[in-house]
């Protein structure tokens, strides 16, 4: 009856063993300070030319040894000696019950990945061993990592793409606005052909319309250049006074159209001449400005003083 019991219970088991540890091909129960494995699970004898005592035991630091000398990719046999040995498994569980170690092994010449599991085991200073192939798990991983870039990849170009629309949506509005006010200055000039005075003003505000329809056109071919890496500012003598002079006669010119009044107040500046951008620094003033002329309501009334 008893030897029936025990057969049973033995068998019982044997598939709670299976079943615990079914991702596992290989399990040991060791005792490293007695240099001692006993076989769990066997399902890849990779150590099959080390010798089995009595009483079912392999030598541990033997039966390591020869594993990460005949399976073990050269480059991860070094720190896989060190977390199958006593001073490794001490180390590594000194605070937790469990520790793992991803590692390559060599298989019919190709390489592929496994983990070794050390568990505590309840009996003090016995541990439990498992070898496991992870290759479908760095497989997927890898898959969900080059999914992950390929999705920012897209996000990147089609933030790109929503900006280079709204760039360019901007741009074809304002430059707009100086082909018409180069367009009205020339009907002015075809009515008044006769007049000295109108025209040389006409073609003073051409001038700087077309001053400030050059600066748009390089907007657009900037970005470009952002893109590529080769933006940069200039550092350039510029005189302010004449500088915002320009913005004015042209932000006048498009108040003209809208029907909006706009005056443009320079008091007198004692640092002329500075050191900028003036691209940029047009550019900056005139964007702030179109924006006052595009959102005032005709008869509305700008002032800019600097």
């Amino acid at each position: 009856q008893i030897e029936i019991l025990n057969h049973e219970l033995n068998r019982d088991k044997s598939h709670i063993i299976i079943g615990l540890t079914r991702d596992f091909q290989n399990v040991y129960l060791v005792t490293p300070a007695e240099d001692i494995a006993k076989t769990i699970k066997l399902e890849n004898d990779a150590v099959k030319s080390i010798d089995i005592d009595s009483s079912g035991t392999y030598s541990f630091r033997e039966m390591m040894s020869c594993y990460v000398k005949n399976r073990v990719y050269d480059e991860d046999s070094e720190k896989i000696l060190f977390a199958l040995s006593s001073e490794g498994i001490a180390q590594n569980l000194a605070d937790r019950d469990e520790y793992s170690q991803t590692y390559r092994i060599i298989e019919n010449g190709d390489i592929h990945y496994c983990q070794v599991k050390i568990i505590r085991a309840q009996q003090d200073g016995q541990y439990i061993i498992g070898f496991q192939n992870i290759d479908s798990l760095i497989l997927e991983e890898k898959r969900q990592q080059k999914l992950s870039e390929t999705q920012k990849a897209y996000e990147e170009v089609k933030r790109a793409n929503v900006a280079k629309t709204n760039f360019l949506s901007r741009m074809s509005h304002d430059i707009r606005t100086p082909i018409n006010g180069i367009v009205g200055m020339t009907h002015i000039m075809e009515t008044e052909i006769d007049s000295r005075e109108v025209v040389e003003d006409s073609l003073q505000k051409i001038k700087i319309l077309s001053h400030q329809l050059e600066l748009l056109i390089n907007d657009v071919l900037e970005m470009g250049r952002i893109e590529s890496g080769k933006f940069s500012f200039t550092h350039e003598v510029m005189d302010i006074s004449e500088n915002m002079e320009e913005i004015t006669l042209a932000i006048q010119v498009m108040a003209e159209e809208r029907g909006v009044t706009f005056t443009g107040v320079h008091f007198d500046i004692e640092h002329k001449c500075v050191v900028s951008s003036p691209v940029h620094i047009q550019r900056i003033v005139m964007n702030i400005l179109s924006n006052a002329v595009k959102y005032t309501p005709t008869g509305g009334h700008i002032r800019f003083e600097v």
